[in-house]
């Protein structure tokens, strides 16, 4: 078996515990424009479909014990916010929360009743200051774009990878 060889910096502990890259998820999210982007860094929050359609957040075992949100943004090929997830695991919150929260409603349909929340908090961490990785190298992301799904459908498709292998596509 060929070792997983990371030649990158990464902080050796996170909250208190040493950082496995192998075993450290990041949860992979979108932000279709700049009002939502700004709302979830003022809100320290990341919110996530939760219905039957596609592009609802499954809950595996990956989701719920990442430890890092990267936030890609539309029409970019890099992204470049690494953000520390910061709550034990998502909560549900219904529309109403939602708005009292302004969460803006940039589709122009109805928000839909429930959504997953994470809270977030901005990454200081010196090792991914100033990094910009190349998201659309990561593996879950080229078997979504290699799917049979509606282009439309997968664009905003949230996806997990390993802390090793995000380094591993530094741009």
């Amino acid at each position: 078996i060929t070792p997983n060889i990371l030649n990158e910096r990464i902080p050796e502990y996170i909250s208190g515990k040493k950082l496995i890259p192998d075993e450290t998820f990041v949860l992979v999210g979108y932000s279709t424009e700049k009002k939502r982007f700004d709302w979830y860094i003022k809100n320290k929050k990341y919110v996530f479909r939760m219905d039957g359609v596609i592009g609802s957040l499954e809950l595996s075992q990956d989701v719920v014990n990442s430890k890092y949100l990267l936030i890609r943004k539309s029409g970019e090929k890099t992204a470049n916010n690494l953000f520390r997830i910061v709550s034990k695991g998502p909560r549900v919150y219904s529309k109403e929360q939602l708005k009292e929260l302004g969460y803006p409603n940039t589709s122009g349909r109805e928000l839909k009743d429930y959504y997953l929340v994470i809270d977030i908090e901005m990454n200081d961490d010196y090792e991914f200051q100033d990094k910009k990785w190349a998201f659309e190298n990561l593996k879950n992301y080229q078997i979504i774009q290699n799917s049979i799904l509606n282009p439309y459908s997968k664009v905003g498709l949230p996806f997990t990878t390993t802390l090793t292998e995000l380094m591993k596509v530094i741009a």
